[in-house]
């Protein structure tokens, strides 16, 4: 543009920024949140104004409680949340909330603009470098027109990468197992609890050494004698117990 000398040129409108209206936001990141999927949890989230570093503010909050999850539910639970939709963000099918508009730019920052990366994955492997660690970005301006160019959007790294130690032989000293002893068996309690309905248990313990066979059985003897009372299901006494008069009181017996 041709100018006359010591001539004044008025500096653009504000209104003629190159910056979207809201500014650029990084994604959410969800503290917290109450569910995994479908907009339907409700969680702490905060996010970090990128445009700010380009000259262009953000408008809007940078910390709020409101909905996360974002990812696509799978069947039989509804994809999003009623207000949600699904949309393709990143290469990745994400719920967004219908009425959240974002204002496109022709104005982009040269690279785009990118979210953090995540935090770096754990290693598979205790040594010897024989796997990796990753961490990944997304493009945080791509929602605003402003694809990125140019950059990695995953990073990997050897881990662990200390030699493998040398194996260790050690030669265990012989010993001596003693035989297996079973202590008696003692009646331990009864499978039910009213009208000759059980059977008593038995159980016994190891004393010493690998003992096989069972450490719990059931003997053959019913129990206990007391009456089931009206409303349990089942009868006064079960057969071939029947009410009998023992010491001034109804029992169960036979």
């Amino acid at each position: 543009m041709c100018v006359a000398p010591n001539q004044v040129i008025e500096p653009p409108p504000k209104t003629c920024n190159c910056c979207p209206e809201q500014g650029i936001w990084s994604s959410w990141n969800e503290v917290n949140c109450s569910n995994t999927c479908g907009a339907y949890g409700t969680g702490f989230k905060r996010r970090t104004c990128l445009s700010e570093a380009i000259g262009c503010p953000c408008t809007g909050v940078a910390t709020e409680t409101g909905s996360c999850g974002l990812k696509l539910c799978s069947y039989p639970t509804k994809s999003c949340a009623n207000g949600f939709k699904p949309k393709v963000l990143n290469n990745a099918f994400v719920c967004v909330n219908s009425s959240a508009a974002v204002q496109l730019t022709q104005c982009c920052p040269n690279e785009g603009l990118w979210n953090p990366w995540t935090e770096w994955s754990t290693c598979k492997t205790l040594c010897g470098g024989c796997s990796n660690i990753t961490r990944t970005r997304t493009c945080a301006s791509e929602p605003y027109g402003c694809p990125c160019k140019a950059a990695p959007t995953k990073e990997s790294l050897p881990c662990n990468t200390l030699a493998s130690p040398a194996p260790v032989t050690t030669t265990i000293p012989a010993t001596t197992i003693p035989a297996p002893v079973w202590g008696e068996w003692t009646n331990t309690g009864c499978t039910d609890t009213c009208g000759m309905c059980g059977i008593v248990q038995r159980s016994r313990s190891c004393l010493s050494g690998a003992c096989t066979g069972p450490s719990v059985q059931n003997s053959t003897t019913s129990c206990p004698d007391n009456l089931c009372a009206v409303g349990l299901g089942k009868p006064t006494c079960c057969p071939p117990s029947a009410i009998k008069a023992v010491n001034g009181k109804f029992v169960c017996g036979t």
